[in-house]
Order: structure tokens, then C-alpha cells, then sequence
């Protein structure tokens, strides 16, 4: 965030808004990103994951390859090569055949003793050492990549690059993991890898990843490749994948301007557009036509919806466009045939491919002269093309209007009547998401469709908007539309259908236009966005579990008003049967009205807008609560008074009405429901630290004198029927959303539940229980709520702490109702062997320091020093070990400035206790563009912990583990500094006083600064209030929150 200043002179303040406003005024809509060229590079493959030892010795190794460009790499010829810590080194495998590494693709090989399930795709016999390195080689021996154990050695044979990683010695399938899924390269391995404790090796069928942003830099030798190579005796890969070619229209030729302009006729110009989603590198492409006489070779990157200009001669053919400059090569008036051709001459797209005259377009001669502009993304054909029609903005080196849209979204296709005007500024909200049908219909399931509603009372044109769901499916650009909308009009306060592959995805009601791409069942972020890329709306935008809709009823998500914000809340399941009900699904034939109706209302007023729903359960956040403690072999007094303990993670209460406990034993073919449990009441947050406090633990019991508490009122909270074998058993939570809406609450989906515990085989059969003990009555204790593995369990020994009598009056071997035994004991808790079982695995108890929360921009006085500024920003970790340990061992530094490193102060920290570190102790910055906090061991600057958080677009909003120590790391937590990690939160602290907290990022130019935050500048000046009677009246920005209230304008 940035700090206010005082420092304020009203002239200067009215030069920065008057310079604002004139150069916004003067910005063209349609203007192109452009990014300078990159030079040809070396081809980019990286080592992405290690592992020189498992879980089956020395021998027990792979490595993994990625591609994290934007272009096929053939690693015919290339090499891996092993070194120990001597620098001694040797070749491991040769490539020997053409194997096509796609972009975002992995490739496995492995040591002959590697033994994990997923299949390697080519192996090699001779081990690396546990402190050794690993390179991958260009066919010259040059080297690609390296990662190594040890510190560099003379003559540089050590592989390693920058600071080394860890050695790891232990017979543990552990490694090392490059960030970002293997797209991050900073040529330092510290840096670049993060420790996993359970390795994931990746093959060549795994799912494609694609990197963001993809960056190249000139290497310092190139590699060239010649037909010299001679291969030699080495292992062959196997499963090698075969070459593909590029996917036809990746890019495609959108626009032509074969009749030049009017300043000239020889100034010619060819629009590309990015329609694939990804950015694309375009080195090595290239733009021909007369049969090949005329190519121009491509550079530079092309991102996701842009638009790239080629100008004949110089870069001033079109004056207010900047373009790639070709020489030469005019385009005859009567025709060419125009090929894009990727790097390996494959042909991705066409235009005028028939070599006909060309298909449309006007000579300059004429007074209605315009472009040839392309209708849609489909393949090339006459009927695809048509002559611009309107939207000019651009012009020529003389100053003319092109008659054409050159840098952006072509025109819209020609109608008899209606003339298309400029693209203007759409406010926020003017258009929204109303309703979704993610389910599909009864006819089909696949059969999904969306709604949009017009909230104003003009007619807006929707071509080239855009909805896509955050994990790239479905990506819809609208354009195309059906017959009954050719110009994409959504009207004033109307509605636009989208129905999924065919219009008769609904019958009875015209879709506007179709799209491809499935929405997962399981929940999709949908965004609304306009051409300029503003975000317009969401549906669902925070992720996870859809919040309303029904796939057994197929009952839509329908949104509850048309002035309601996106929210968990806002979202309402149409009812089974229940009008307004429109449309049919798509076996209806058309002649009775009644039947096969929808659930649900597209392009009709939504069900939801008339009447007062009863919200439907929602879904309920991983590990809210978990199962604590399990008593499957009963008490001394007997075996049947079997109880379960459950624990409240979160800081609310928490209503269990609905929720079931569900257990599942093994026939010997097939899992069987054993133990469902209906839970009531509710489960109180916990509200004190205190070891006889019961507050946060929830008791079920089998019997009422199973457990007592003699000389106080406690007791247990719900009796159940039924007993767990003492074989095993799978325990599964689930909430009222699990049970009512998603119906998961079953074995095969453990992890969308609430918790589970038993459940890690991969085999289908039920484990033993990992702890307890039906010898000494001795309860299962939880002591690592993050892991289901058998190191996470402890049998309760007896010794102190234990709570609670069993019908004899014999002490409970357990905690029921109170905390942990396995949290708080001084020695390390071993599990009691089970009498099946031949050995019990022996959890250590190393000290573990982890990040627990980061705050990268502040907008309270969070440090109660007086002010709010960047020193108010925090790093908070946590001893997530059971034992004690000094912080004196580690030290905080940034990825963004590794030499700025706050050693951590002398100081003990027990299990489960948090220290806060704010800026103002620190002295780290934390840039609300987003970076990696990392936390080093002070010994050897070896990374312990690492956390990259994204830009910070509000205040106030930290990630954070959830729960504490080992959870999952979450986006927009509440901050909680020194406290347990929450999601939500009561009210910030109060505030200090003196001048308010400036709302922009510390990335933000100084004179936005100036202009918004000084003392007598424009601070609120992006008001609509300011501007219009109501917001969205005029063209301005409708940014409502004042905590995002730059992220449109800014970012």
C-alpha cells in the first residue's frame, strides 16, 4: 500500500487529473498491446521435479522433464547426465528418436528401481548419489538445465545452479518440486524448488499445464542443430509420444487490407488474432503467400485475445497502430492465396485458401471502399469473409480514416439496416450472469446453458465479450451469433441465451448463440468480461462448489435479484415442478406445453426474482471440523461404549443439523456402509487454551454410561447406534451440502467432503486403524489434522493428560471432550502396535517452522503504532512441530530482493505458537503486485518454507494456512495476526485517526498518487456520485467498492 503524504500543491494536483482525463480521452478504445520482439532463442525444457532416493532405496529415482514454452521441442539427441560431489560425471540416458515435447507437457524417466504408480516414459540403470546433480543436455553437451545437491566445483562439473538444494537421505518418497508447476526458472535451485514431502512424478500423459507470461532470454551459446549426431548403445525411451501438429486457427488471420489506403495503395497491412487462450510465441512462425516467393518471418509473443499488425514498408502505414514492419511482398488486387504457418510448416490457418479473387473488400478507388474482415474463428471459406462495415478509429499515414478496424475486434457482420457505431465504456454490473444451468437438463446432462440479463434501458452489443471460467472451460467469445440475433443485441431490459453445443438445448426458447466447453458439476468461476477486458460480472466468482442448482433435479442456479451482487447468498435452486418454469428440454416433441419443462426459467423473468426462497445448504470449508478422537475398541469397562470426539477448527459456532457420520467397512469385494449417524446441535468454537476446557469438542457416545465426568455438569452431546469393527474402518464427515445437494458423501470423494479418516488406500481395501488399542482400551488420538497418514495418529498410553470415567469408573484412556493427549505431551507419542500388524511406522518429531500468514497490504493500524502504513504488513509463522525450537535458527528474505534478509530473533517458540513479524521489525517490503515470501534456515540459507501470494487488490485481505500449520494456503483470509486463521472475521481494529488510508497499490505512478490520496487532491474522485445522478448513467466506471476501487482503472 502506499503511505499519505502531506507534501500537496493544488496546481500540480490539477496538472495530474487534467493530464489523466485528456490522455484517457485521447487513448484509443481498440489500441493493441504490443510487446518488443524477442530474439530466437535456445529451446527451453526444464528439470521440474527430483527424487535421487524413495521409498525403495538409492535406486528409487526419477526425473522429470516440462516444457514451459510456447513452441514443440524435439528432444532427439539430447542427454541426461548424472554428477556426484566430486564433479565426476556420466551420462544416465540419450534421447534416440524423435520425441515431441508439447508446450505445457511433462516427460518421466526413471532409475530401474523406481516403483510409484505413475508409468515412466523411459528408464535409466545407473543411480545419482544422494548429494549429487543431475543436467539435461543439449545435443552439443551443452547444458539445458541442472539441478545438484552440492556447492559448484572446479571445473564447474558440480551440476547445480545457484544455491544448491538439500540432501536427502531417508528412504521416504520425498524430492524436490520446481514452483509454479514447473514454469518458474530463475537459474537459482533455492529459488526455483520447493520441498515436497510426497513426491509427484508427472509423465507424458499427464494433463498439459501451460505457463502464463511465458518468458525467454538469450542464452549465452545457441544451440544449432546439424545432422552430425551419431547415437550410441544407450537405453531406448519407451512410450515415446509422437509429434502432433499445431491445433489449426491457434491464430488466425482476421483481418487483410490487400486495397492499401487511401494515402497509398501500396500500403498494405495483415491482422492476426489470438482466439486460443493462451499466449502464444511466435518465433519461428511465419506469413506467406505467392506460393512461398513472399514469407515474413514472426516474433515476438501474441497474448490471449489480442491483435497483431504486419505493415508493408514501415511502421507508419497505419499511424496510430504499432505493427511488425515487412518488406516487399504486395498482394495482387485480384487475389492471393495468404498462409500462417507454424514453426514446423504445419498450416494453422488461411485466407482466401481457395486463391480465388479475394472474398471481400473494396478497392481505395471507391467511395464505400472497406477491409476484408473475418466473420467468427471458423475455418477459412468466402462465406467467412466480408467487407468492414463500420467502427473506424484508426488511421492512415496521411491522416485518413481506414476503413477498417486494424489492432482490434473487427466490425460487426453486415446487416441491410442498422450501421454499427464505436465500442464505448460499459459500466460495471450492466450486464450480469442471472442464470445457469450447470447440470444440464433431464434429457441430458451435458445439455448446460447460461443466461445474461441487460440491467439498463439501452440495447447493448455483446460481440466480442467474453465469459470463461477460471480454469479455461468453458472460454466463450460471443460472436457468430444465431439468425434470430445476428448482431449479438442483448435488449434493454432483456435477456441473452447461451445454450451448450445446439440450439436444442432448450426447445421452445431461440438461443442467441451456442458454445462448446463442459462445466464441471463440481463448481467453475464464470467471468464476464467486455472487449476492453473490464470484468462486467461473475457467477460463482470465488470458486468452489457451485452455490445453488441440483443435478438430480436438474433445477437451475438461479440468481435471487437483478440488482444482487455475486455471492455464495445471491444464488437459489429453481424447485422440482414449481412455476414460472420456460423452455423444454431436448426430447420434447413440440405438441403438449406440459411436458418435459425446464427447471428453470431462460430468457423469462428467474423464479427466484418473485418470491422469498429458503436458502439451500451451502458448502461448508475442508477440515471445519475434523474428527479428533476415535474410541473404536471401546472402554475397560466395554468394548461396545465406543465414542467419537469431533473439533471445531473455526472461530464460529457452528450448526450440525443435517450433517452425517458415515463409516465404511470392506466385504472382501466391496465397501459397505456400516455406521450413519444424523448429528443435531451445534459445536461451539473454542474460546479458551486452557486443558480441562471443553469448549470447540462435540462427543458422541454409544452408550450413555460410556463416558462421564464425575463432579462437574459436563457431558456427552449426542447418543448413536451402531459399533465400528476393530478391523478398520473408513470414518467419513459430511455436511448438509454433501448430503442434500451434492450427494457425495461416499468413499470415492473423501476429499470433498468436510474430513475423513482410514481412507489413504489407493488399493480399495480398508487399513487397519493407524492407533488405538483394544488391549489397553487405549483411544486413537489426532495430533496432525492436515494428514490422514498413519504418522498423524496416536494410541493414548494412559499418562497424563487423559479425561473421564467409563461405566466401572476406571479412567478413560483418552480425551474425550478436551484436548489432545498427542498435543501437548513432552515426549514424542508413539502408536501402539495393533496385534495384526507387524510393525507400527514411528513418526519423528523434528522441530517443523512454517509460514502461516502472510498481509501484503494494509489498511488498519494492525501494529497499534499510531498509523496506517506499509509497516502495518505482516509475516506470521508457527511451530507446526511438537517440540520446541529457537527462531533463532531461520531468517525471512523476499524473492524479489534475496540479499534484504530479517534474521529471526533469539527466542523459544513451543508446539502450536505463532510469532508475529510486521514491517516495522522487519523491514521487509511486501509488494502488493505479489511476490514469495521465503523462510531460510540460518545455517545454510536452505529454504524451509515458501509461499508465493498474487497481487493484493484490496486491503485488509492476508492468505493464510487453513487450519493453522498445515492447511491448505487461501486467498481473501481474515487477517488474524497471533491468532488461529479464519476466513471471516468480526471488525478490523478501530481506527487511529489523522488522514485516511490511501486506497492504491504501492506500485501505483506517483502522480495517481498525487491526484488521489494528498490532502487536498481527489481522494474518492472515481465516485460515480461525482459524476452521474445514479451510477452507470454515463461512461465512466462504475467501481463501487472502495477497497477495488482501482483495480479497473489501474490494473
Amino acid at each position: 500500500m502506499r503511505q499519505n503524504s502531506s507534501s500537496l500543491r493544488f496546481v500540480l494536483t490539477l496538472a495530474v487529473l487534467c493530464g489523466l482525463f485528456f490522455g484517457a480521452a485521447g487513448r484509443s478504445l481498440a489500441r493493441e498491446e504490443r510487446r518488443p520482439p524477442e530474439a530466437v532463442v535456445a529451446p527451453k525444457v526444464v528439470i521440474s521435479e527430483v527424487r535421487f532416493r524413495g521409498s525403495g532405496g538409492g535406486n528409487d529415482e526419477f526425473i522429470e522433464l516440462f516444457n514451459p514454452s510456447s513452441y514443440s521441442v524435439n528432444l532427439n539427441g539430447w542427454k541426461i547426465s548424472g554428477s556426484n560431489n566430486m564433479g565426476t560425471t556420466n551420462i544416465r540416458f540419450t534421447f534416440l528418436s524423435n520425441v515431441i515435447l508439447q508446450p505445457g507437457q511433462y516427460y518421466l524417466v526413471a532409475n530401474a528401481g523406481y516403483n510409484d504408480s505413475t508409468v515412466a516414459d523411459a528408464n535409466y540403470s545407473t543411480g545419482i548419489t544422494d548429494d549429487g546433480g543431475v543436467a539435461l543436455l543439449y545435443p552439443d553437451n551443452s547444458i539445458a538445465d541442472q539441478v545438484g545437491m552440492s556447492p559448484a566445483c572446479a571445473p564447474n562439473t558440480c551440476y547445480v545452479e545457484g544455491t544448491p538444494l538439500l540432501k536427502l537421505n531417508a528412504n521416504i518418497d520425498r524430492g524436490y518440486e520446481r514452483l509454479d508447476s514447473g514454469c518458474k526458472d530463475m537459474e537459482d535451485n533455492n529459488a526455483d524448488f520447493l520441498f515436497v514431502a510426497s513426491s509427484t512424478p508427472q509423465n507424458s500423459s499427464s494433463p498439459f499445464v501451460y505457463c502464463t507470461g511465458v518468458e525467454t532470454v538469450t542464452p549465452t551459446n545457441t544451440f544449432t542443430p546439424t545432422n552430425t549426431f551419431t547415437p550410441t548403445n544407450s537405453p531406448t525411451p519407451t512410450g515415446s509420444p509422437t509429434a502432433t501438429p499445431y491445433p489449426a486457427r491457434l491464430i488466425i488471420i482476421s483481418e487483410v487490407g490487400w486495397m492499401g489506403t487511401i494515402a497509398s495503395p501500396s500500403d498494405e497491412w495483415i491482422e492476426l488474432y489470438n482466439p486460443s487462450g493462451m499466449d502464444i510465441n511466435l518465433n519461428g512462425w511465419k506469413l506467406e503467400w505467392k506460393n512461398g516467393a513472399v514469407s515474413i518471418p514472426l516474433s515476438g509473443i501474441i497474448g490471449v485475445d489480442q491483435f497483431l499488425v504486419l505493415e508493408r514498408g514501415d511502421n507508419n502505414v497505419i499511424s496510430d497502430v504499432d505493427g511488425i514492419v515487412y518488406v516487399g511482398g504486395d498482394l495482387s488486387d485480384t487475389g492471393e492465396t495468404i498462409r500462417l504457418l507454424a514453426p514446423d510448416r504445419s498450416v494453422v490457418d488461411t485466407a482466401n485458401g481457395n486463391g480465388g479473387p479475394w472474398p471481400a473488400g473494396i478497392s481505395t478507388s471507391s467511395p464505400d471502399h472497406g477491409t476484408m474482415e473475418r466473420s467468427g474463428t471458423n475455418a477459412d471459406a468466402d462465406s467467412r469473409w466480408y467487407t468492414s462495415t463500420g467502427g473506424w478509429l484508426k488511421h492512415d499515414a496521411a491522416g485518413n480514416l481506414i476503413h477498417g478496424t486494424p489492432g482490434g475486434g473487427n466490425s460487426p457482420t453486415p446487416t441491410p439496416t442498422v450501421i454499427p457505431s464505436p465500442p464505448t465504456a460499459v459500466p460495471s454490473k450492466s450486464v450480469i450472469i442471472s442464470e445457469v444451468a450447470w447440470m444440464g437438463t433431464a434429457a441430458s446432462s451435458s445439455d448446460e446453458w447460461i443466461e445474461l440479463y441487460n440491467r439498463t434501458g439501452t440495447d447493448i452489443n455483446l460481440t466480442n465479450w467474453t465469459l470463461r471460467a477460471a480454469d479455461g472451460t468453458p472460454d466463450i467469445t460471443i460472436r457468430n451469433c444465431k439468425p434470430v440475433n445476428l448482431k449479438c443485441i442483448i435488449p434493454a431490459k432483456g435477456y441473452f441465451l447461451l445454450e451448450r453445443t445446439d440450439d436444442d438445448t432448450v426447445k421452445g426458447v431461440d438461443a442467441d448463440m451456442t458454445y462448446s466447453g463442459e462445466m464441471s458439476n463440481s463448481g467453475e468461476a464464470l467471468r464476464l468480461r467486455d472487449p476492453a477486458g473490464n470484468l462486467i460480472d461473475t457467477a460463482n466468482g470465488d470458486g468452489g462448489m457451485w452455490p445453488a442448482g441440483d443435478s438430480s433435479t436438474f433445477g437451475s442456479m438461479e440468481r435471487k435479484g437483478k440488482n444482487v451482487l455475486d455471492s455464495d447468498s445471491a444464488w437459489y435452486t429453481h424447485p422440482n415442478g414449481e412455476d414460472p418454469r420456460c423452455g423444454h428440454d431436448a426430447n420434447w416433441n413440440g405438441i403438449n406445453p406440459n411436458a418435459n419443462l425446464l427447471n428453470g426459467t431462460p430468457k423469462c423473468d428467474n423464479w427466484a426474482f418473485d418470491v422469498t426462497p429458503t436458502p439451500g445448504p451451502t458448502p461448508v470449508p475442508y477440515k471445519s471440523i475434523v474428527i479428533s478422537e476415535v474410541a473404536w475398541m471401546g472402554t475397560q469397562a466395554n468394548s461396545s461404549h465406543e465414542w467419537i470426539e469431533l473439533y471445531n477448527t473455526t472461530r464460529d459456532e457452528i450448526n450440525l443439523e443435517g450433517w452425517h457420520l458415515v463409516s465404511f467397512r470392506w466385504s472382501g469385494t466391496q465397501f459397505v456402509k456400516n455406521l450413519d449417524i444424523a448429528l443435531k446441535g451445534v459445536i461451539s468454537p473454542r474460546t479458551s487454551t486452557l486443558q480441562n476446557d471443553t469448549s470447540g469438542y462435540f462427543l458422541l457416545v454409544a452408550n450413555e454410561n460410556a463416558v462421564s465426568f464425575p463432579g462437574t455438569s459436563e457431558t456427552y452431546d449426542q447418543k448413536y447406534t451402531g459399533s465400528l469393527y476393530n478391523t478398520g474402518e473408513i470414518l467419513l464427515l459430511c455436511s448438509t451440502y454433501n448430503i442434500q445437494v451434492a450427494k457425495n458423501c461416499d468413499e470415492n470423494h473423501k476429499t470433498l467432503l468436510v474430513d475423513f479418516v482410514n481412507a489413504r488406500s489407493r488399493t480399495g481395501t480398508i487399513r487397519p486403524w493407524p492407533a488405538g488399542s483394544s488391549s489397553i482400551y487405549g483411544s486413537m488420538e489426532r495430533q496432525d489434522w492436515r494428514s490422514d497418514d498413519v504418522t498423524a495418529y496416536f494410541t493414548h498410553t494412559g499418562a497424563n493428560p487423559h479425561f473421564g470415567m467409563d461405566a466401572n469408573g476406571n479412567f478413560i484412556k483418552g480425551t474425550p471432550k478436551h484436548s489432545n493427549w498427542a498435543f501437548t505431551v513432552t515426549s514424542t507419542p508413539r502408536p501402539t502396535a495393533l496385534p495384526t500388524r507387524t510393525a507400527t511406522p514411528k513418526p519423528g518429531s523434528p522441530p517443523v517452522l512454517v509460514l502461516n500468514e502472510v498481509m501484503a497490504r494494509a489498511g488498519t493500524d494492525w501494529n497499534a503504532d499510531g498509523r496506517v502504513d506499509v509497516y502495518d504488513e505482516f509475516i506470521e509463522v508457527i511451530n507446526a512441530g511438537t517440540s520446541n525450537l529457537s527462531l533463532s535458527s531461520y531468517k525471512l528474505s523476499l524473492a524479489s530482493a534475496p540479499a534484504a534478509v530479517f534474521s529471526l530473533p533469539s527466542q523459544t517458540l513451543k508446539p502450536g505458537e505463532r510469532m508475529v513479524f510486521y514491517g516495522s521489525q522487519s523491514g521487509l517490503q511486501l509488494k502488493d503486485s505479489g511476490d514469495t515470501v521465503r523462510l531460510l534456515r540460518a545455517s545454510n540459507n536452505s529454504l524451509v518454507d515458501a509461499v508465493a501470494y498474487p497481487i493484493a487488490k484490496v486491503l485488509d485481505a492476508s492468505i493464510c494456512r487453513y487450519a493453522d500449520g498445515y492447511g491448505s494456503w487461501i486467498v481473501g483470509c481474515y487477517p488474524t495476526p497471533g491468532l488461529a486463521n479464519a476466513l471471516t472475521g468480526g471488525r478490523f481494529p478501530l481506527p487511529v485517526g489523522g488522514q485516511p488510508v490511501c486506497h492504491l497499490p504501492d506500485s501505483t505512478p506517483r502522480g495517481f498518487v498525487l491526484a488521489e490520496c494528498e490532502e487536498t487532491g481527489g481522494s474518492g474522485m472515481w465516485n460515480p456520485a461525482y459524476w452521474d445522478s445514479f451510477p452507470g448513467e454515463g461512461q465512466e466506471v462504475w467501481i463501487s467498492d472502495p477497497h477495488n476501487k482501482w483495480l479497473a482503472v489501474y490494473q
